[in-house]
């Protein structure tokens, strides 16, 4: 199972947060709520209606039970709260987030190794994975984490083709279409021929020609697209291997396009 160590700012970003993640345990550090209780009279009304409300949610779960073991939510979420940490040298520079990174430090020496820091911090995050522990943003770079839990649980959302579709699916129907309008020409120069002649042989040499110039394109078409018609299937697909039709889209980018940093 998962483990999330939540710093202050995604709290702060999102509240409600743990309804928004599955299979998963969400650890509170004691460092982010004492960052939470301090930032309730910020000046900045914004920020204080933040704090508020991210304490507000945590004070709910934990009279649900006791937060310091853990407190099932739904989704097969747990919230627990921690005091333990490691102690690291070389930091951010900021005590709490240095406590942060120290818990879930602490965490994965114990044993758990899918762990995630979940912050809007780009320093503190870059700190973080300095220390082999994965960290991404949340609130509006949700999606980014949802999509890391999706790659994990092998449930990548993506629109597939047929496992046995070719490469390029637009070029071949493409070109399947170009083939029956050829064989509707065809069949129109046939009629065409055959009301200018009449005898056996013309008839027969120019029914024998059409053919062969079917055949020819659809030979074509096959080693090019890899479909055998006589099968009626691909025989150069790859197995295991699928192919994003128009319009997918890949679920799991290389590059984080939500960066919201503090």
């Amino acid at each position: 199972m998962k483990t999330y160590v939540t710093d202050t700012t995604a709290l702060m970003n999102d509240a409600n947060l743990y309804e928004h993640v599955t299979d998963c345990v969400v650890v509170l550090p004691v460092a982010v709520i004492r960052q939470l209780d301090g930032l309730k009279n910020n000046g900045d009304q914004d920020r204080a209606n933040a704090a508020r409300a991210a304490s507000r949610v945590i004070d709910q779960i934990g009279s649900m039970g006791d937060i310091s073991v853990g407190i099932p939510l739904v989704n097969n979420v747990t919230v627990r709260t921690t005091v333990n940490y490691d102690r690291i040298d070389e930091g951010t520079g900021n005590e709490a987030d240095d406590k942060i990174i120290g818990t879930a430090l602490q965490i994965k020496r114990e044993g758990e190794n899918d762990i995630m820091i979940l912050t809007t911090d780009r320093n503190m995050r870059t700190v973080a994975r300095a220390y082999g522990i994965m960290a991404e943003g949340w609130g509006n770079e949700r999606k980014r984490v949802e999509d890391w839990e999706k790659k994990e649980m092998g449930q990548r959302q993506k629109k597939f083709v047929s496992e046995e579709a070719p490469v390029n699916v637009s070029t071949w129907k493409n070109r399947l279409g170009k083939a029956v309008i050829f064989g509707i020409l065809a069949g129109l120069l046939f009629f065409a021929l055959k009301a200018v002649w009449h005898t056996m042989d013309t008839f027969i040499l120019m029914v024998g020609g059409v053919m062969i110039g079917i055949g020819l394109v659809l030979k074509f078409i096959s080693k090019k697209t890899g479909y055998d018609f006589n099968n009626k299937k691909y025989f150069n697909a790859q197995p295991g291997k699928t192919t994003l039709g128009p319009g997918a889209v890949d679920l799991n980018p290389t590059n984080s396009p939500y960066g919201i940093d503090s």
